[in-house]
């Protein structure tokens, strides 16, 4: 990631016998910035642990660094190394679209020729743009773009943005969407926006009484978490503006929960009672519970979030039940693995096209 310092000014602070995360992790990455040639400076805590944010040195050793710090927002030269849209932008670049999901996007721009043309290195990107307010390219009705497959012409747009396309876009008016800034996965990026729980009460007296539990306790648990309490409404109450304005976090399966009963046949993923199939495989066991974020059919712009048989997290704490769960996730809730988080049985990432692929799903996990 270390392309991602190009342009900044990096203030970084470690304390010394930190048994979470290693001292060695700020190290590496710091000689790695120096090696750029990025400015970059190390402040670490002797014999300090990993909470040194508990203490008022830590806050005034970064702020009086960092007022006196201003960046300039024009660079001629901007690199960038992503894995998420969300993730995307330095300075003028923005990229839009990836080729293939689940490896790395690099961009390397550099503004040349007396700032009359753009040369540009890229890999694994298929659509980025350039915001003309802040390039320094000269301003002109039209801009060379030098791309390994050949200099481009290309216009901005009415927005003051140069759209440069290296490879087709995923989901171009069709179902589903293409990956997007702030629709692209994974579990956690739900709750980067406004969201609403939907208790399943479709099922009979024993099932919706299992859900309402999961639900109540998915709500202790975000309260702990975020000191905040979560909307929540039943099936029967969510109305349709409740699917304009929020993500919808759904508990049940499609036979208790009739908001996921209209959303079924649109999903990659086909949920039973603890029965779940996906790339023309089934999964099926008591023991099993199944995490997924997908668009929301019935509001593209919106994501869903389903939670189905055993709620996942149970050993994790509240501030960790929903780290590192990939777009989706079937999983056994009686075995555990690093970390106290349940084994996997089968997981992954969709692709740029929301859709499951045998090179980003995998099967089973240590232990």
């Amino acid at each position: 990631m270390v392309p991602n310092a190009r342009g900044q000014s990096i203030f970084v602070q470690h304390g010394e016998n930190d048994t979470l995360i290693p001292v060695i992790e700020s190290r590496s990455m710091v000689h790695a910035i120096q090696a750029l040639g990025e400015p970059v400076e190390y402040y670490e805590f002797p014999e300090a642990s990993h909470f040194i944010y508990w203490d008022t040195e830590c806050y005034e050793n970064a702020w009086s660094r960092q007022k006196l710090v201003t960046l300039s927002p024009s660079p001629e030269h901007v690199s960038m190394r992503i894995f998420s849209l969300n993730y995307a932008t330095s300075f003028w670049v923005t990229v839009r679209s990836l080729r293939k999901w689940g490896q790395p996007a690099s961009i390397e721009a550099r503004v040349v020729d007396g700032g009359t043309r753009l040369d540009v290195r890229a890999e694994n990107v298929a659509v980025f743009e350039v915001d003309m307010r802040t390039c320094p390219l000269t301003k002109a009705d039209q801009y060379e773009v030098g791309t390994a497959g050949g200099p481009l012409t290309l216009p901005a747009n009415a927005n003051g943005k140069l759209v440069v396309e290296l490879g087709p876009a995923c989901g171009q008016g069709t179902w589903p969407p293409g990956k997007s800034r702030g629709l692209c996965g994974p579990v956690e990026d739900v709750f980067n926006a406004p969201f609403i729980l939907v208790q399943g009460t479709s099922g009979d007296l024993a099932q919706s009484q299992e859900i309402a539990r999961q639900t109540g306790t998915w709500m202790e648990e975000w309260e702990a978490f975020a000191d905040g309490e979560a909307r929540v409404c039943t099936d029967a109450e969510l109305t349709d503006e409740d699917i304009e304005r929020f993500n919808l976090v759904l508990f049940g399966t499609p036979e208790t929960n009739s908001v996921m009963r209209r959303l079924a046949a649109q999903l990659p993923v086909t949920i039973g009672d603890h029965r779940y199939t996906v790339l023309d495989k089934t999964y099926e066991g008591d023991q099993l519970g199944l995490v997924m974020c997908y668009p929301n059919p019935l509001n593209p712009s919106r994501y869903v979030l389903i939670y189905s048989g055993p709620l996942h997290g149970r050993k994790l704490s509240s501030n960790h039940k929903h780290d590192m769960i990939p777009d989706f996730l079937i999983f056994d809730s009686t075995r555990f693995t690093t970390g106290d988080t349940e084994a996997a049985v089968c997981g992954g990432w969709f692709d740029v096209d929301w859709m499951p692929k045998p090179e980003l799903t995998w099967e089973g996990d240590e232990g």
